[in-house]
């Protein structure tokens, strides 16, 4: 024997019952689980046929109450702002419930003391400051919230209200907060409007932990992002300190060869310590918004050379063939002229670090309409789809046979700015043939 119960709208309607008289164990534990499935999607068939052959009035209620609680779905799912969040819930269950003043209560975790944070209405219902042992579970504050509140308006000469309603804002069966509403009218919570007031809550409820939760990561992301620039900043010095008694090293005294690998190794390292702060500090200017665009008429020829003249060395290294294609009498770009020139030497430098030695990169630069198109091909690696949507995320490297030295976060860097800047970014690349990196930039009007 088995049997599912069919639940509809939070009740029990009936009972789906199967049996097989000839057979012994023959259901088992995922047969239960069709069933359930089974009466899940009956009980909701069922129920809209109930309501189907209600009468038109109750059907166009219902109609008319789940096009509210759509529109209330819709609204609560457009922000995570929590001021916002509370003035559309308190909206809609005065709307629903046809009530003159709501309130919006948050109990504290610890002491379950309430607290009004919103209210709308001509009256505050509430006393601030009441003193609720900890102790008492969440409907006897919800009681105890009621009482004030008639002792509120019993207070007021001006307030006519006769009703009140209080219903709990729960989420995974933990109170965290009330409604509180007052009507005049003393047939205003009726076993209609009651029900669905209660459904704007559990919305809301949701909607109210996912801003809070919002908030939290928002503040820890903050709280990282003070914490790396304040990092980077703190390393700046140790590291000139360090760059700086290396140079004068051969100053102190006679240097053999040996010696002076070691003061090599040490400036290297002493440089690719100051990419990495430099990272640091744009990634955390960016993710607070703090990053710093100022946009000028740049000459597209001489940031170029900038940016080859950086590279030369490496690229010569490696044994690539560097070819340039420069369009001429290009107009100039409104651009910031030192963030440009790292958005080249990091697409450049991607360039010959995943291309095999001997490989071949292009550089080209040409007129568009109203913008100048900047590209970088390579006969690399390459990128299969799965590794481009991963391009720019933060400390991600794709894995291929080419280990390179480097953070992760260049691209990333290049990419908002890039943005920051106006500009768009394309690419196209095939595994083992290669990548093409183009941006454009709006010329200077």
């Amino acid at each position: 024997i088995m049997a599912s119960p069919l639940r509809a709208r939070g009740q029990i309607i009936g009972v789906v019952y199967v049996d097989n008289r000839m057979r012994t164990g023959l259901f088992g534990d995922k047969d239960l689980e069709v069933l359930d499935a089974f009466a899940g999607q009956a009980a909701v068939a069922i129920d809209n046929a109930r309501l189907f052959s209600a009468t038109d009035k109750a059907l166009a209620a219902r109609v008319e109450e789940l096009t509210m609680l759509q529109w209330i779905d819709r609204q609560l799912n457009e922000t995570l702002d929590t001021g916002k969040t509370i003035a559309f819930t308190l909206e809609w269950c005065m709307r629903a419930c046809s009530a003159q003043s709501a309130s919006m209560i948050f109990l504290d975790e610890n002491t379950d003391t309430p607290r009004v944070v919103a209210h709308l209405g001509a009256t505050h219902i509430l006393r601030e400051g009441m003193n609720i042992s900890s102790d008492v579970p969440g409907f006897k504050v919800i009681q105890q919230v009621m009482q004030t509140q008639k002792s509120a308006f019993q207070a007021s000469a001006e307030d006519h209200a006769t009703a009140f309603f209080c219903v709990p804002i729960r989420r995974e069966n933990q109170v965290s907060g009330i409604i509180s509403l007052a009507a005049s009218d003393p047939e205003a919570f009726t076993e209609e409007t009651r029900p669905l007031v209660e459904r704007v809550a559990d919305r809301a409820a949701i909607a109210l932990e996912n801003g809070r939760l919002y908030d939290a990561v928002q503040a820890a992301n903050h709280a990282k992002s003070e914490f790396v620039s304040i990092v980077a900043h703190e390393l700046k010095v140790p590291m000139t300190s360090i760059g700086g008694y290396a140079d004068l090293l051969p100053m102190a005294g006679t240097v053999n060869e040996k010696q002076q690998q070691f003061i090599g190794t040490i400036k290297n390292a002493v440089n690719r310590m100051k990419v990495l702060v430099s990272d640091l500090n744009d990634i955390s200017r960016i993710e607070t918004g703090n990053l710093r665009i100022e946009p000028d008429d740049v000459d597209v020829q001489e940031v170029v050379n900038i940016a080859i003249e950086g590279t030369q060395n490496e690229i010569e290294r490696r044994g690539h063939h560097l070819h340039l294609n420069i369009q001429s009498g290009l107009p100039h770009v409104q651009a910031d002229k030192d963030r440009l020139t790292q958005i080249l030497l990091n697409l450049i430098s991607n360039a010959y670090k995943y291309t095999p030695d001997g490989g071949k990169l292009d550089v080209s630069v040409r007129r568009s309409g109203d913008r100048i198109a900047f590209s970088v091909a390579d006969s690399g690696v390459g990128m299969t789809p799965e590794q481009l949507a991963q391009l720019g995320t933060k400390f991600w490297r794709a894995e291929n046979n080419l280990q390179q030295q480097g953070t992760g976060l260049g691209f990333a860097i290049t990419r908002n700015l890039i943005e920051l800047m106006g500009g768009e970014l394309t690419i196209q690349s095939t595994p083992g043939v290669g990548s093409t990196f183009t941006f454009t930039l709006p010329v200077v009007k």
